[in-house]
């Protein structure tokens, strides 16, 4: 990735960073699954809350459904589960909007889908 300018996200912010990946079952290939100890399993709206004030540097929440009334009801804990994680500057993208007062809208890169793609920093 890109480390031209304020709103890029550069691949070096990773390599010193554990990589968390939650999900509700593994359904992965055994090559592309993480190690056991960074996996968290369950609803995710129960097992995020664990990781409030956790300084997480990214986060990506790719959970819509595409479901209007589905993807209102995550949009009721969502925006404030992935605030309270992120650390401040920290980044987020989700294919839902995350409307909260910490978390500032950035533009997409390049080949984004608008409406379909959101980047946030946190204030």
């Amino acid at each position: 990735m890109a480390t031209d300018g304020p709103t890029t996200i550069s691949a070096n912010c990773f390599l010193n960073n554990r990589i968390i990946a939650f999900d509700r079952v593994i359904g992965s290939h055994p090559d592309l699954t993480p190690p056991e100890a960074n996996v968290i399993l369950g609803d995710i709206k129960e097992t995020i809350a664990a990781f409030d004030g956790r300084d997480i540097v990214f986060a990506h929440a790719d959970i819509g459904t595409a479901y209007p009334e589905k993807d209102a009801k995550t949009l009721t804990w969502l925006p404030q589960s992935v605030a309270a994680a992120l650390r401040t500057g920290g980044v987020a993208t989700s294919g839902l909007p995350l409307d909260h007062p910490e978390l500032e809208p950035l533009p997409l890169p390049a080949g984004a889908d608008p409406g379909r793609t959101y980047f946030y920093r946190k204030r």
